[in-house]
C-alpha cells in the first residue's frame, strides 16, 4: 500500500472521529436533507450541523447543494 493511500485513509477516519458527524451520515443515509432537517432530527443547533457538514464536504464524504 502506498503512502498516498494510507494518508487518504487516515484523513477519512479522522473525518469520522466525531459522534455528530457519524449521526449526520446516518441521517443522510436515508436521503438528502437540509441543514434544518438535520438539526431537527439530531436535536442539535444548526451552526453545529453546518460545521460538521463543512468538515465532511472538505473530505469529499458528502456533497452539498443550494436550493432557494
Amino acid at each position: 500500500m502506498n503512502l498516498e493511500m494510507q494518508q487518504f485513509k487516515a484523513d477519512f477516519f479522522k473525518a469520522l472521529a466525531h459522534p455528530l458527524r457519524i449521526r449526520v451520515l446516518e441521517l443522510l443515509a436515508d436521503g438528502d436533507k437540509s441543514v434544518n432537517e438535520l438539526q431537527s432530527l439530531s436535536g442539535t443547533e444548526g451552526s453545529s450541523i453546518s460545521q460538521q457538514l463543512m468538515i465532511l464536504r472538505a473530505k469529499n464524504i458528502v456533497t452539498g447543494t443550494k436550493d432557494g
